[in-house]
């Protein structure tokens, strides 16, 4: 019998799906209720994607599949509950890929191991990410972006949920690679709120696909960029 905890992961940028624990002696599976631990807030693109596969698995396996959101602390909260819990399969997560990989490079020290933990099993969604800036007259495309960035230094803003998510290290790449600083504004509010909020206040937001198929917030928020190989029809916005 497998050792390492059950976990569903799937990552925004590219979700995967990471199961431990499923014991294969089992005759029938799963013959009661399966917790899907999501370690972030509801109405993210993460937590959308857990409630969707939750209903079909709840179809198909004819037993419900509950999601639990246990946001907070970049997964430290949520993860290390499934890696704790009864190696029987009735405890997943559906988790950014960040969360099992990039995680222990941002941290020094994390109450769960990545590694030893959980055992990936499948991918389940594969999402671009979109440079959306609050103000699309302003600044209607990249090279505009970066250009205003050079001029005013640390000015600019760009909204994350904190150190280690997504949006952050989106972000931070794009510093890296364009050689300007745009300056991290944490939005402490979770979900829709806080992706209303980021928007509102924070000139730029990295964000995944999912998430933009969503009312705009105002009239002159728009994407600029997909970091994607072809581009999306499914996306609600004119790159």
């Amino acid at each position: 019998m497998p050792t390492r905890r059950t976990t569903l992961a799937c990552m925004a940028a590219a979700a995967a799906l990471s199961v431990t624990g499923l014991a294969a002696a089992q005759a029938k599976y799963p013959e009661q209720t399966v917790q899907l631990i999501v370690a972030l807030p509801a109405g993210g693109s993460v937590d959308m994607i857990a409630r969707a596969l939750g209903q079909k698995l709840n179809v198909s396996l004819g037993v419900p599949f509950i999601v639990d959101n246990r946001g907070g602390a970049s997964g430290q909260i949520g993860m290390p509950m499934v890696a704790k819990a009864p190696a029987d399969g009735y405890t997943l997560t559906v988790s950014p890929a960040s969360f099992l990989t990039t995680n222990k490079s941002v941290f020094k020290t994390l109450p769960y191991d990545p590694e030893a933990d959980f055992t990936p099993v499948t991918r389940l969604v594969n999402q671009p990410m979109v440079l959306i800036v609050k103000d699309k007259q302003k600044y209607p495309s990249v090279a505009a972006l970066i250009a205003a960035a050079k001029a005013k230094p640390d000015e600019l803003t760009h909204g994350s949920a904190g150190v280690g998510t997504l949006a952050h290290e989106a972000a931070e790449m794009i510093n890296d690679a364009a050689k300007i600083q745009l300056r991290q504004e944490v939005v402490i509010e979770s979900g829709l709120v806080g992706m209303v909020q980021a928007h509102r206040h924070c000139d730029v937001r990295p964000q995944t696909g999912i998430e933009t198929d969503l009312p705009p917030m105002t009239a002159s928020l728009g994407g600029v960029a997909a970091n994607h190989h072809q581009r999306n029809a499914a996306l609600l916005i004119d790159l």
